[in-house]
């Protein structure tokens, strides 16, 4: 099934453990590595998640979204107000902090008391969101207030399940409080994207590393850490953004070394009494046209095959063609545009053989492998010959 992270980490050439202690380097107090646009010593990842609906315009990952009290205003007089800049309602005696302005509109974090903001009432600067000696500046509510309550907040969005006109947002809370149900969400860099909270933030855990917890040979990670998969093992666990548990599947690698890169051809096949099983499958529907898109077969395709690869399906002269595949499920395998989907200078009847080619290629290095999920013991029949047509001239004992 698709899993959803709100990221993807590569450990590379490293181990499990060494991504682990890398992201203990990333949040290290004094870091200087940015992530998500956040100093490392500042990342937490996801704390909490929202459902939204009412939305005006897309919202945008790793952008800052912030709610609390907003309202439309004129009269402005002095130095315009800016996020971070404290304020106080000096109609009410209410004080909080800027965290949006767009120009026409003003989101505040209220922090005390003030009782209900309205229409009229004046907004005054009280202290500078950089310091220093205070520079003056005002407003005054032009309309309706929304929001009237004393939290607000400010978050990264971390990720973003937009579906039209409503969605979830997934987000690391940076000030204040979680924002409660009803509340306008803005998109700080955007003053036309927002939309309301649709019911009540739902906490997630967050461990003392971002990435989640090593058990020294395996990871289990945080709630949306990702991982790529051919870094994993079965031994380690992620949780998606459902907070689904997944479990990684038993990826095995089967090398065939000793090859002779551009001499030696290989060809790796399922195994029966000793030789190559040319009827692992029997092909279900008959392959004629120029163009063929699916080679179906008669029984299921057993769970350890590769998720692309080749084929080898028995034409009706005896010839065993090469197919690549792009994918597979059921009984079917999904084959490439291109020369090898041509059936027409060679049919294949139903009937006939085909069997997974698990490497057939041409040896571009002095070891050729395949990966497959590891179900049970599978025999495998290998094949290396080399006629001496290329390379040095010098051809082998096929073995």
């Amino acid at each position: 099934p698709a899993e959803a992270y709100y990221s993807q980490w590569d450990p590379g050439t490293q181990s499990i453990n060494d991504l682990y202690e890398y992201a203990k380097y990333v949040q290290r107090r004094g870091s200087g590595v940015t992530i998500h646009g956040l100093n490392g010593f500042l990342f937490r990842g996801i704390t909490g998640q929202v459902n939204y609906d009412g939305e005006t315009a897309a919202f945008t990952e790793d952008d800052i979204i912030v709610w609390g009290t907003s309202f439309a205003y004129d009269g402005a007089t002095g130095t315009a107000l800016v996020v971070g800049d404290k304020v106080e309602n000096t109609t009410t005696l209410g004080t909080g902090t800027v965290v949006y302005n767009t120009g026409t509109n003003i989101v505040i974090s209220r922090d005390s008391g003030g009782g209900t903001w309205a229409d009229n009432n004046n907004i005054v600067r009280v202290a500078n969101a950089g310091g220093g000696a205070l520079v003056a500046g005002a407003v005054v509510i032009n309309g309706a207030v929304a929001g009237n309550t004393a939290s607000g907040g400010t978050a990264k969005l971390l990720a973003l399940l937009d579906n039209g006109t409503d969605g979830t947002l997934w987000f690391q809370l940076l000030t204040g409080s979680n924002p409660v149900d009803n509340i306008v969400i803005w998109q700080q860099g955007d003053a036309s994207s927002r939309g309301l909270a649709a019911g009540s933030v739902t906490a997630r855990t967050v461990p003392s590393t971002f990435i989640g917890v090593s058990t020294g040979s395996a990871l289990i990670g945080a709630f949306g850490i990702g991982v790529k998969p051919s870094e994993l093992t079965a031994s380690d666990l992620l949780f998606d953004l459902t907070n689904t548990p997944r479990t990684p599947p038993n990826n095995v690698t089967f090398t065939v070394g000793g090859l002779v890169s551009g001499e030696d051809r290989v060809l790796v096949g399922p195994e029966s009494g000793g030789t190559l099983n040319l009827a692992q499958f029997a092909l279900n529907t008959t392959l004629s046209a120029a163009s063929e898109t699916a080679v179906v077969v008669g029984s299921a395709i057993p769970s350890d095959t590769p998720a692309s690869g080749t084929i080898r399906v028995e034409l009706n002269n005896g010839v065993y063609k090469r197919v690549p595949y792009t994918s597979w499920t059921g009984s079917t395998f999904t084959i490439t545009v291109g020369p090898e989907d041509d059936f027409t200078a060679g049919n294949a009847t139903a009937g006939n053989d085909v069997f997974i080619s698990y490497i057939d290629k041409l040896a571009d290095a002095a070891t050729a492998t395949f990966t497959g999920v590891y179900a049970s013991n599978r025999s495998l029949f290998i094949r290396v010959r080399d006629g001496g047509t290329a390379g040095d001239l010098i051809g082998i004992k096929t073995f």
